[in-house]
Parts: structure tokens; sequence; C-alpha cells
């Protein structure tokens, strides 16, 4: 009688165990379930409380690298590499779309070859822009989650003048530009993401660059890589 008890006592322990190592209803609908070794995978597709109709804001920090410039007129432009970082916020419509505004800044020291005439009035340019972007998400059942990314906007070209010119800020040139690339979002919890992107950017400035006499004369076409790192708030 002792055995048949301490044997019904051994295999209870057992079954407890096991319950209180299954993923929990939370933990099972935000990474979707079945994908873990918890049970058989479903038959179709299952998403988790991350692909549901919700908002975003983020930050990012980063670089743009400048490929080439040119003008209307000649090759060549007075933008070095630069760096800095940006806002944005967004809807995402459920697993696979999302629409999100973008606010970047980046500061630019002026190119070797400008710097006779630029250097001795300012001290960096600065590049804005303002983007409307589509994001198409690949689902997963796993923290890492890709996507890619499109936009269209509006970029302001302006500078940082010396202290012995003038102070503050001034924008001098706009156009239109657009954006292509994609990056990887990284859940760390239900309502947070880490990750990173990289876009390929085209910028057009209406008549922003100067000829030897200092007078704009010339269109300037920007193209560049920007490579970014973000957090994401998700409510």
């Amino acid at each position: 009688m002792r055995k048949k008890t301490g044997s019904y006592l051994i295999a209870s322990a057992l079954g407890m165990m096991m319950l209180a190592s299954l993923p929990s209803e939370s933990f099972a609908q935000y990474h979707g379930g079945g994908g873990y070794g918890y049970g058989p995978r479903p038959a179709g597709p299952r998403f988790g409380f991350r692909h549901r109709f919700h908002g975003y804001v983020g930050g990012q920090l980063g670089g743009l690298a400048i490929l080439s410039q040119s003008t209307d007129d000649a090759a060549g432009g007075p933008l070095s590499q630069g760096g800095g970082g940006g806002l944005f916020g967004g809807l995402r419509f459920g697993p696979y779309f999302s629409l999100e505004l973008n606010w970047t800044i980046t500061y630019h020291n002026v190119a070797e070859d400008y710097d006779t005439y630029y250097g001795d009035y300012f001290s960096a340019f600065h590049l804005q822009t303002f983007t409307v972007d589509g994001k198409l998400h690949i689902p997963t059942r796993g923290m890492v989650e890709p996507f890619f990314q499109a936009g269209i906007g509006a970029t302001w070209m302006g500078v940082t003048w010396d202290d012995a010119y003038s102070e503050g800020d001034y924008i001098f040139a706009s156009g239109p530009t657009f954006s292509l690339g994609g990056g990887i979002d990284v859940w760390v919890s239900p309502f947070f993401t880490i990750g990173g992107r990289a876009l390929y950017r085209g910028m057009r400035f209406g008549e922003p660059t100067y000829d030897s006499q200092g007078e704009s004369k010339y269109a300037t076409f920007v193209n560049g890589v920007s490579v970014d790192i973000f957090g994401t708030l998700h409510f």
C-alpha cells in the first residue's frame, strides 16, 4: 500500500511539473503558438499579439553615406559623409503592412574640394527629410521579423553658420526625395522592439550649388545610403 501511494505521489508531481513547463496562454498568443516545440504546429498561419492593429512611435540614430553628387553642370558636390538621428511613428494594419511618418536630420562637413569657398562662411551642412513610408512585414513566430520599406517626401538642405557671420541655421534649398530598403525588428517584449535598417536615398535640390562667383546656378542631385539603429514603443 505504501509503495502504491508513493508511486501515485511521484506521478502527480511529474504531471504538475509538465503542466508548469507549458507556455501560458499569453505567451502562446504573443509568440503565435506551436512554433517553439510546445504541442502540434497549427495547420495554417497563426499570428500573435504583436501582429494586431496598433500604433507605434520611435527614435533612431545613424549615418548617411554619400554615394554620389552631381549638378546640371558637372559632377561633384559640397557634402561629405554625415550622421544624425530622427523620429518616426505609424500604424500597423495587421501582420503584413504598416504606414509610417519619418523625420530625419543629418549633419555633414564640407567636402574637401569645396572647403575653399564654403569653409570660410559656415561649419557644416545639414539635410532634413520628411517622408511617408509604407512597410511590408514578413511575419514570423520568433523574435526577429524582417521588413521592406519605401517612402517619398520632401528634403531640405541648410547650413550652420560660423559665429563670425551669423547665428543659427539657414535653409537655402529644398526638393523631393525618395527612399527604398529594408531592415529587421527584434521583439524584446510585446510592447518594445529594437532594430536596424538600411535605406537607399535619392534627393534633388533646386539650385543650391554656387559657382566661382558665389552665385547659385545649378540644381544638385544627391544619392546615398543611410544605416540606422532604432527603438520602438508599441501601444
